[in-house]
């Protein structure tokens, strides 16, 4: 496989979504917007169909072999060798309310033999073409994109199979790192929202922001979506966590922490191969990870 031609054909897959997303950005005009409310009681628009179904009609146009995995459309040939996996605006609450820190986000995912156990695999058990609830098996995502179509920031990662010029985590063409934080007393942590956390996790999630450096006023920051995950992967933030995450909210992130110093898992340290319901962990250093994970094992 060309993977120069994988890097370039996700580059072009950006400037679709930069010349919808422009377009009806700001637009305020209900009838073009259409924000709908799904089954979860998250919204979408008319933005966010149009994304996917262009990106989607160009993967499909340039690579018919490959799979697709996409917020908006379900699931396109998921046992083939290559899936891509779309979320064509990560936030669409700021989308509509005019706030710019939206993304579109792209990854690649190639099957692997032989995958080893770290936290930076994606792995599954049940394929099911029809299905909203897919987890994938013995994949590995080698390329992920944070695309922020308004400011004009792309971050990217890219595995050792793109080559030493474009193996690493890139923001904007310069090559990006994770500060060294290795202590949640010293962490920014950030986080979506507390009404995610339910139950346990909302306990969890509690103690944890009692430890932060922000403790006094809350302890985390809220908001961002996927624009926390590129400011983790530039060293402006050191903790993200969330407690149920899909597939295509999450999967382009984890070549871009992990090239950038960072670690990204579950809570437990473990691969994310929770498919659909992942409880996501990423860190900006191995050892505030293991700090973190020791310390929701005792909570």
């Amino acid at each position: 496989m060309n993977y120069q031609e994988i890097y370039n054909f996700s580059c072009e897959l950006c400037k679709i979504a930069d010349q919808i997303s422009q377009k009806y950005f700001r637009l305020n005009d209900p009838k073009l917007l259409q924000e709908i409310a799904k089954d979860d009681d998250s919204v979408v628009t008319f933005a966010d169909r149009e994304i996917e179904r262009q990106i989607r009609e160009a993967i499909m146009k340039k690579f018919p072999n490959h799979g697709i995995i996409g917020e908006e459309f379900g699931n396109h040939q998921i046992d083939a060798e290559n899936i891509w996996i779309i979320d064509p605006i990560d936030g669409t609450s700021s989308f509509i309310i005019g706030r710019p820190i939206f993304g579109n986000l792209i990854a690649f995912a190639k099957k692997q033999q032989n995958l080893s156990k770290n936290p930076n695999n994606i792995l599954n058990s049940n394929i099911n073409n029809n299905s909203q609830e897919i987890i994938l098996e013995n994949y590995q995502v080698i390329l992920g994109i944070i695309n922020q179509p308004i400011s004009k920031e792309r971050w990217i990662g890219c595995e050792n199979e793109f080559g030493e010029n474009l193996r690493g985590s890139w923001f904007n063409g310069k090559r990006i790192t994770t500060r060294p934080c290795i202590n949640i007393a010293n962490a920014v942590m950030s986080s979506t929202s507390p009404v995610f956390f339910q139950g346990d996790d909302a306990k969890i999630f509690e103690k944890l922001c009692k430890l932060t450096k922000y403790q006094k006023n809350g302890g985390v920051i809220y908001g961002g979506d996927c624009y926390s995950y590129g400011c983790l992967a530039m060293g402006f933030i050191d903790v993200i966590i969330e407690p149920q995450l899909k597939i295509y909210d999450f999967a382009c992130h984890i070549p871009l922490i992990k090239n950038a110093g960072g670690v990204i898992s579950d809570w437990q340290g473990n691969e994310l191969s929770l498919g659909n319901n992942a409880r996501l962990l990423a860190c900006s250093s191995l050892e505030l990870h293991k700090e973190i994970v020791d310390l929701i094992a005792k909570f």
